[in-house]
């Protein structure tokens, strides 16, 4: 087992994608969890027979779920989401075109309930990673990043911070070396060196289990997981049997 982060329980949960799986660990947490959702909440997959509608119905639970508990319950943003915060010129695959204006107004009518990026303890988390390469693009260092999450909440400041989230890497067919938090692919940090801290992802779907490169997890399995004690488990307490470092 890995070393993560200390003295609290996290919940996390990659993407959704109109999937229930969240529904059971939100529902048997313990009550001063934390859960961190890494985005992603529609568009589902053709080929799980979820529908666009169920998926709506689903986010909307989830910022139910947020509103109720607001000091527990996090909710990071993904490219698919941020898909429905611009026009539809830009928008990722299985973008339901017939719902973005309907999910568009859903998403700026409860912006306040997302952000960017949290800290899990000394771990950061957020839908993607973060790159040094994205960092120099955007001319930021780490700690203004962090300030993208009070910055979403600033109407003025959407075009800058929207301008640099949009940067798309080459494995998601776009144009730059990394890709920015919400947009880069895994496959990025065989090629590029991390941050020098730890970071945990979704984004990139796995056929089953984690995987590890250099201090970055992806954990994009459609299951939840347990950050207890420092370390990562399955969301029952068992060990995390495979983490394979890549």
């Amino acid at each position: 087992m890995m070393k993560l982060s200390k003295n609290m329980r996290y919940i996390l949960i990659p993407d959704v994608h109109g999937r229930d799986f969240w529904r059971t660990a939100v529902e048997n947490r313990q009550k001063d969890d934390v859960v961190v959702f890494l985005g992603d909440y529609v568009d589902p997959y053709p080929d799980e027979n979820i529908s666009n509608e169920s998926a709506f119905r689903g986010l909307e639970d989830i910022i139910v779920l947020k509103k109720s508990d607001p000091e527990h319950i996090v909710l990071l943003l993904g490219n698919h989401d941020m898909g429905y915060l611009v026009g539809t010129d830009f928008c990722p695959s299985r973008h339901w075109d017939a719902g973005h204006e309907s999910l568009h107004k859903l998403f700026i009518d409860y912006l306040n309930c997302f952000s960017i990026s949290h800290m899990a303890g000394d771990i950061l988390v957020s839908h993607a990673g973060v790159y040094p390469k994205w960092l120099s693009y955007c001319n930021l260092d780490l700690a203004e990043f962090i300030e993208f999450n009070d910055l979403l909440h600033n109407p003025e400041a959407h075009n800058t911070i929207f301008n640099d989230l949009f940067h798309v890497d080459m494995w998601r067919g776009g144009w730059s070396a990394a890709g920015s938090p919400v947009w880069a692919d895994i496959r990025c940090a065989s090629n590029e060196y991390n941050l020098d801290m730890e970071q945990i992802v979704g984004h990139t779907q796995l056929e089953k289990d984690p995987i590890r490169i250099g201090n970055m997890i992806c954990i994009d399995c459609r299951r939840a997981f347990l950050l207890e004690d420092g370390v990562l488990k399955e969301i029952d307490g068992s060990p995390v049997l495979s983490l394979q470092q890549l």
